[in-house]
């Protein structure tokens, strides 16, 4: 089935079934051409090739063998649950240094950004990709988790809620001087990314696979893109002010139980429970 959103056509139903994603919520776009300059990003002197460019789908056999895709909608609605409950933690004052945020949007699933951190982190390498832009966002965030282990790992324990509370207590690690002009902290930027209140989109990937080293052979990769990225040097990481009071029109916001008669219209009226 193909279904035109802003001039460009989408492929969904059974062929996005065959990527595992669900149904028309899921839809790939056809005419993506990530090789072009387009998608290139700006590099130290050069620009950079795009992830889906450089990367095949599968790795290099001599780097990893048995992976796996074990992502499921079920962890892909607690990521979202997750991170939404932390950014209405702090949204409502409730993070000890840390004041409210005037202006935090809601998270929503984003197939795209999945799709990209899929290609990224099926190469079995370390650390983060160079060029992961969108046709919506020049700059997309990106957060990795990567576990290894002498034994087969449990694909049935999900990381999402505990290690999103490891992102938001790197809050003692940063400094709350810097809400209005971000500062780069590699030590918080996981939880910086985490409160970036323009932020309204996240896509992870999360995939197992096993190398030939002796000591942890066995590896999980979890790789989580955010768009629009934070971390941006010199820009502000939310406004600071009663929860949700500059909510912009149009916008869902994460507006707790506190919400301004006049801003109604423009915030999520739910409550996440920051336990969950």
């Amino acid at each position: 089935m193909l279904v035109s959103r802003n001039g460009q056509f989408w492929v969904c139903g059974a062929i996005a079934f065959l990527f595992n994603l669900a149904g028309c919520g899921a839809m790939l776009p056809l005419s993506d051409n990530w090789c072009s300059p387009t998608y290139q990003c700006p590099g130290a002197g050069a620009l950079i090739e795009h992830t889906m460019c450089t990367y095949g789908p599968k790795p290099p056999a001599d780097r990893c063998h048995g992976l796996r895709d074990v992502q499921t909608d079920e962890k892909r609605t607690l990521i979202v649950d997750s991170l939404n409950a932390a950014r209405q933690q702090l949204s409502r004052g409730k993070l000890s240094n840390w004041p409210e945020a005037a202006d935090m949007r809601e998270i929503s699933y984003d197939y795209d950004l999945e799709k990209i951190a899929l290609r990224w982190a099926a190469q079995c390498v370390k650390g983060s990709d160079k060029c992961r832009r969108t046709r919506d966002w020049p700059h997309v965030g990106q957060i990795v988790s990567e576990t290894a282990s002498d034994e087969p790992i449990d694909t049935d324990a999900y990381w999402p809620r505990d290690e999103i509370r490891q992102w938001l207590m790197e809050a003692e690690l940063a400094d709350p001087a810097a809400i209005d002009a971000y500062v780069p902290n590699e030590r918080s930027a996981r939880f910086t990314q985490l409160i970036w209140a323009e932020t309204y989109k996240v896509g992870c990937a999360d995939v197992i696979y096993e190398t030939k080293d002796q000591a942890g052979r066995y590896r999980r990769k979890v790789v989580c893109n955010f768009g629009p990225g934070g971390n941006v040097p010199g820009a502000k990481i939310y406004s600071t002010g009663p929860i949700c009071s500059e909510c912009p029109a149009g916008v869902k916001c994460i507006c707790g139980g506190h919400i301004p008669v006049h801003q109604v219209p423009n915030c999520l009226l739910t409550i996440l429970a920051v336990s969950r």
